[in-house]
């Protein structure tokens, strides 16, 4: 077998980002629903190492080979991902599904090629889609528990934001889909009346765990308001000075 290290940096600059994702010095960093990198590599299989990912259940991330997606829980315990390959060039697409405070990083891809093939190799990076949209919001934007039966108590293993509404509205533009959502978050409160993080906070970040800014350069941006599900907060919400502040404050 023949062997290749890829390490965070030459991932970060081989790959297409997908979502806000930092290079730090720990690794690649996807701390937003639906944030993580996509790579064209010519392989017959890849090892992703992780961090040991700190909390209080599992963080559920989506590799796709080719677009077939294998789901996958990392822990503190439970760092790596082994995804086996048939020996040729590929997409290989990894996908942070759960949300949370605490930062995943990934340390290492490593990828493999037969003594008979070609050295594994890092291609060109898949070509982004002609339009980005950005989709501000909370746990319906996440997909917060629509892969179970309830969402209460919330279970990292009951999120999916590919299946969520915002994903799904990018797949149907032909779009690349950048998620920048909290649940429970809302524009001018959050949902327990607090006011600590709602999306005009968030929403200029580009690590939701550094909280360093965010270069704006989209093409497009669709807002999910969680208030319109309750007209009478919404209409309230609409009067207040931040509503106004964040609905004219886009870079």
């Amino acid at each position: 077998m023949k062997f290749l290290t890829v390490t965070p940096k030459e991932l970060f600059s081989s790959c297409k980002q997908m979502g806000r994702i930092t290079l730090a010095d720990d690794g690649i960093l996807c701390d937003w629903s639906a944030s993580g990198f996509s790579v064209n590599v010519r392989a017959n299989g890849a090892v992703l190492d992780f961090a040991p990912y700190h909390a209080d259940q599992p963080v559920y991330i989506a590799v796709c080979v080719d677009g077939l997606k294998q789901i996958h829980a990392l822990s503190d315990c439970v760092t790596r991902v082994v995804v086996p390959m048939v020996y040729g060039a590929h997409t290989v697409t990894v996908l942070r599904l759960s949300e949370g405070a605490s930062p995943l990083y990934c340390t290492s891809l490593r990828l493999s090629s037969p003594f008979g093939g070609e050295a594994p190799a890092l291609l060109a990076p898949p070509e982004k889609k002609s339009r980005r949209v950005v989709f501000f919001g909370d746990s319906i934007t996440c997909g917060f528990g629509n892969t179970g039966e309830t969402t209460s108590p919330y279970l990292t293993s009951e999120q999916d934001p590919t299946e969520a509404y915002a994903w799904k509205c990018a797949e149907l533009l032909d779009a690349d889909a950048e998620l920048v959502s909290i649940s429970g978050q809302g524009i001018v409160r959050n949902c327990n009346g607090a006011v600590d993080t709602p999306i005009p906070t968030f929403f200029g970040w580009q690590s939701r765990h550094l909280r360093t800014p965010h270069d704006f350069s989209q093409d497009g941006f669709y807002l999910h308001d969680p208030r319109q599900r309750r007209p009478q907060g919404f209409a309230a919400a609409a009067e207040s000075p931040s509503y106004h502040r964040f609905g004219i404050g886009f870079p």
